[in-house]
Order: C-alpha cells, then structure tokens, then sequence
C-alpha cells in the first residue's frame, strides 16, 4: 500500500462513489496516511480531519485503534479496537468508529444484516455496560 496525499484521498473517494452502480454493496480501499493503516479512505479522511483538529489545539491526545478489552465475570469476551480515540475541548473522552453511509435502501439492509454489523452492535453495547463509554458513529 503506498500512502496517498488528503487530494488522492479525495479524488478516490470520488471515484469509488462514480462506480458504485451494479456492484457489490460494501466497499473499502485500504489506505495508508502518516504511515498508518485504514480500512478503508472515510476512515483516511476522518483521521486526516482529526489531525488537523489536534493541530490547532481542537482536540487532543488522538488515538488510532485503540483497544479495549471486554470482560464479563474476568472471562475475555473479545477485543473492540473503535477507529479512533480522543479529548475534546472540554476533556470529555470521545471514541468514534467510522461508517461508510449505504447509499440505497438495499445495501443498507445487506449491511445490517451482516455478522460483522452484528458484532459491531454487540461491542458498542458491551463498551456502554462494561467501560461507560458511548461509542459515536460517524457515517462518511
């Protein structure tokens, strides 16, 4: 994977929406920015965002792929790494996890009814009961 400057981001970002028509329903080119790897270019352009509000002092201590541990009775359930881990202003923990928006009904409903979107729900309501901590959906 070779990393791409915010403008290729962009320009892929347009180009993989162009020529969504008759394919699969869910997508995402892997990239790499600052030598860090992204599932997909929301995930790019989000970290980018994010950088560049830790920059101007919007925000701190920004995290990628942060791990947590979820534990019921000291018996390791699974790990949940959200996209991204930061403070905001005021010093409130804010943990997001980037979503590609479906763009038709129908891959809405495909990608709901997915194991990984099951998962995905079940490690954003075990963060809520074990860690008190809400999970922020951003949808790109």
């Amino acid at each position: 994977m070779k990393a791409l400057s915010m403008a290729e981001v962009n320009s892929e970002i347009e180009k993989s929406r162009k020529r969504r028509s008759g394919r699969k329903a869910i997508q995402a080119k892997k990239t790499v920015i600052d030598g860090i790897k992204f599932d997909s270019m929301a995930e790019a352009k989000r970290y980018h965002y994010l950088n560049l509000s830790e920059m101007a002092g919007i925000i701190s201590n920004l995290e990628c792929h942060p791990k947590y541990p979820l534990k019921v009775n000291n018996q390791l359930i699974t790990t949940y790494s959200p996209d991204f881990r930061y403070q905001d202003k005021h010093g409130n923990l804010i943990v997001e996890d980037v979503k590609g928006k479906p763009k038709t009904k129908k891959a809405e409903k495909y990608l709901k009814g997915t194991a990984n979107w099951t998962r995905f729900r079940l490690c954003v309501k075990l963060m809520k009961a074990l860690h008190d901590i809400d999970v922020e959906v951003v949808y790109v």
